[in-house]
Parts: C-alpha cells; sequence; structure tokens
C-alpha cells in the first residue's frame, strides 16, 4: 500500500485478484475514509468498492487488482483497475427516476459478453461513476460526495461504446422477488438492529481472547452473510428510506437475487435466532430482536424462500401475520 498526503491526497493498494481480497480491499477503503475524516462515505463507499472489486476478482481474469482512493475539490473518487481484456457492462438502473446526462466514450469497446449488475448499486450511491478502456486493462470508478442523500440511479458519465443499448439481460441463476406493504419503520429498526449487531460481532472479532468460541463463530457466519447478503440489502434499504422520506407508512418493492440466495436467508434465520439467544443470556450488548421484528424477519424469510422455490404470490406482513403465518 501507498500513500501521499496533504491536498489531494491519494492512497494505493495492489492486491491478486481473488475474491478473497475483497474484504480486505474494503477495510483498506474504511480506514482510509476514517484516517481522511469522510466518517459519512464509509458505509456507501464500502458497498461501491466491494462491487466493483467483485466484478474486477470475478470476472477479469487478471492476475492483480489496484484500488486507488484519491481526494477531490469536492468528493472522493474510489478507481479500480485490472488488467482483463473484457470490458464490464454498464446497467442502467430501472427506478422510475430520470437519469444523469450520460458522456459517452471509447468507440472500440465491445460489452457484449460482459458482467456487471453489481454496477447498479453503484449507481444508486455514487455521486458519479464511469468504466473505460485503458491502455493495460479495464478501470471502474465512483466518486462519492458528503451531505447529499439523494437516491440517484444515474447512468455513467463514461460507458465502454457508443451506440450500444445500455441494460442488461438477466442472469439464468436470478430470480425476481417482490415485498408488498413492508411496514417502513419495522423495516428500518431491523435494520439498524442487523448494522449494530455486525459492528458487535466485529469488534468481539478483534479480540480473539475475549471472544467465546461458540460466540466466535457465530460472528463469523453472520458477517460473512452480510457480506454476501449486501447487495439486496443496499437496495432493499434504498427502497424503504425512499418512502420513508416521502412519509410512507408501507413499502412494495422488487429485488432481482440469485436463487442461491434461499440458503443464505434460511442461514441469516438461524443465525439472527442464536444472536437473541446469547443477547438474552446478556454475552452481547446488542439486545434481543423485539417479537415484532422476530415477525418481521421470519415473513422476509418465508418470502424470499417461498417466491423464489415454490413460485408463490408475494405476500403482505399483515396478510401473512393473519393467515397464521403459512406458506
Amino acid at each position: 500500500m501507498s500513500s501521499t498526503g496533504g491536498v489531494g491526497r491519494e492512497l494505493r493498494l495492489r492486491l491478486t485478484a481473488h475474491p478473497a481480497s475483497v474484504p480486505g480491499i474494503r477495510r483498506f477503503v474504511q480506514d482510509g475514509l476514517h484516517d481522511w475524516g469522510h466518517e459519512e462515505l464509509v458505509d456507501d463507499a464500502a458497498l461501491c468498492v466491494t462491487e466493483l472489486t467483485s466484478n474486477a476478482t470475478l470476472h477479469s481474469g487478471s492476475e492483480y487488482v489496484e484500488v486507488v482512493m484519491s481526494e477531490r475539490p469536492d468528493a472522493v473518487r474510489i478507481s479500480v483497475w485490472d488488467e482483463g481484456a473484457r470490458p464490464i457492462e454498464v446497467l442502467t438502473p430501472q427506478s422510475g427516476r430520470s437519469p444523469g446526462h450520460a458522456r459517452i466514450a471509447d468507440s472500440d469497446a465491445d460489452t457484449e459478453h460482459a458482467t456487471g449488475r453489481g454496477l447498479v448499486i453503484v449507481a444508486s450511491l455514487a455521486d458519479a461513476w464511469g468504466v473505460e478502456r485503458t491502455a493495460g486493462g479495464t478501470l471502474t470508478w465512483a466518486e462519492l460526495a458528503e451531505g447529499d442523500d439523494a437516491v440517484r440511479n444515474r447512468l455513467p458519465e463514461s460507458i465502454l461504446a457508443p451506440g450500444q443499448r445500455l441494460g442488461a439481460v438477466p442472469p439464468p441463476d436470478s430470480s425476481v422477488i417482490e415485498i408488498i406493504d413492508c411496514p417502513v419503520e419495522l423495516a428500518l429498526t431491523f435494520d439498524h438492529h442487523l448494522d449494530e449487531l455486525v459492528r458487535e460481532f466485529q469488534l468481539l472479532g478483534s479480540d480473539t481472547a475475549a471472544a467465546k468460541p461458540t460466540t466466535a463463530l457465530l460472528g463469523d457466519v453472520i458477517t460473512g452473510l452480510m457480506d454476501r447478503l449486501a447487495p439486496s440489502r443496499y437496495l432493499a434499504r434504498l427502497a424503504v428510506l425512499d418512502a420513508a422520506a416521502q412519509g410512507k407508512e408501507l413499502v412494495t418493492f422488487d429485488l432481482e437475487v440469485p436463487r442461491s440466495m434461499t440458503a443464505d436467508v434460511r442461514l441469516l434465520e438461524e443465525t439472527l435466532t442464536a444472536a437473541d439467544t446469547l443477547s438474552e443470556r446478556r454475552e452481547l450488548l446488542a439486545l434481543a430482536c423485539s417479537p415484532r421484528l422476530r415477525e418481521l424477519r421470519a415473513w422476509m424469510t418465508a418470502e424470499v424462500v417461498g417466491q423464489i422455490e415454490t413460485g408463490a404470490s408475494p405476500t403482505s406482513f399483515l396478510a401473512w401475520l393473519s393467515t397464521g403465518r403459512d406458506r
């Protein structure tokens, strides 16, 4: 890792292009932003760099990936470079909001066989972003500015080829699930509970001498699940926050998720139940979920599993409660 100080500070990190490198890259960005005093950007930046580096490590065929974080006058830019010859497909978020102006670049790139649906999330969080071909590979970047909580869903400022239709064909291993009439305040409370739980397990993980083996194992499972479920969770969070900003009590939204997500969702429900038990025993500082929050997460689990595995029709939370919570 290298760095420069003063105005226009910059940090660089070069690691093997392997999925195992992604958590270290995420921590590199989080620590750098804390050191620079940009705490407000930490969560969004962590998700953006996770998506950008996941694409690079999984699909580029590159031996190394290089991450550069640099300060600009009104934003922080995170750039991810790899040696891959295949460009990354640019996705257009379909949220109903008007996208910003797109500047087209690099006419020789071919996006036909590309990947990168996670860029939908980057588009939702970044103030500006782009994908560019370089002499030696592919560069993806995102800029985040403080003090702006708007849901963006922008087109990129640079994409790989002019005249090509933006968009992505849903992967064959994915499903679209519909969450209808989700209670906004309850969902926000549950989201906050997850954040508190993950933070506590991260602190316990840094003190291996103090953590009990069972607690440490549970923490590893939950933090791993949160990493894998992060894209879907953040898109759901954006929908709920948007509804809250409009004063709505209920929110309905769609999520495109991998079909394999059912296993993770089931495991998450089991581990959160185990965490509740630890909290009730006062082995964790985080409070156990209230009965209503436990009902909400059981409903969410039933919705994801039921819609993906059996093609069940979506059911609202209140309807699910009134029908005896059977699917």
